[in-house]
């Protein structure tokens, strides 16, 4: 059996999904998004990500875990927080 999550980097959305694959039969544990404020501080929406991550993880203990990489944005501002987020969630996921 393995506890899979799989994450959609972003800043103001972060979208995650927790499967369970037993065999060759797969169930959906919880999905979601985790969400900050639109006009919040980078470095406290990292901080929220980070924790609300770190809830998600202590509550299903995954064993296996995919994050989306970044594509090239035309918004050069945008990609450049939504890679700090993907560094916050990869820091996270490395200190689960």
């Amino acid at each position: 059996m393995s506890i899979i999550l799989g994450i959609d980097p972003g800043t103001t959305t972060v979208g995650f999904a927790v499967i369970e694959k037993n065999g060759r039969t797969v169930n959906i544990l919880n999905y979601g998004v985790i969400t900050t404020p639109a006009k919040m501080d980078i470095a406290l929406k990292l901080m929220d990500i980070a924790h609300d991550l770190g809830e998600i993880i202590d509550t299903y203990h995954p064993t296996i875990c995919g994050i989306e990489k970044l594509f090239f944005t035309t918004n050069q501002k945008t990609g450049i927080d939504v890679a700090q987020a993907r560094g916050a969630i990869l820091l996270t996921l490395q200190q689960k």
